[in-house]
């Protein structure tokens, strides 16, 4: 009877070392798990702002052969201005 006692205790201590194993696990791959969702979180958004960056990009693109991409150029960039039209130049610095 005493042989089945120690059989059985020892029995008892490997299932609860298991337990205590398998618990340890699964909190760790838990936690593993809840970083790499955070992280594709995280790279969705960023292809979502590159999206809108690329959009914004082809509309420039798409609009690069018309005449009033031309204008903006020549206004913004060069410093030109149509006939007639008044231009205003912020000199205080600010």
């Amino acid at each position: 009877m005493r042989k089945k006692n120690r059989t059985s205790l020892a029995l008892k201590v490997v299932a609860g070392a298991f337990a205590v194993y398998a618990t340890v696990t699964l909190v760790s791959l838990q936690m593993q798990i809840n970083e790499k969702e955070a992280a594709i979180a995280e790279q969705q958004e960023a292809i979502a702002r590159q999206k809108m960056v690329n959009a914004e990009l082809q509309e420039r693109i798409d609009e690069a052969d018309s005449d009033a991409f031309y204008a903006d150029i020549a206004r913004d960039e060069l410093g030109y201005a149509q006939r007639g039209e008044r231009v205003w130049r912020d000199v205080s610095g600010m």
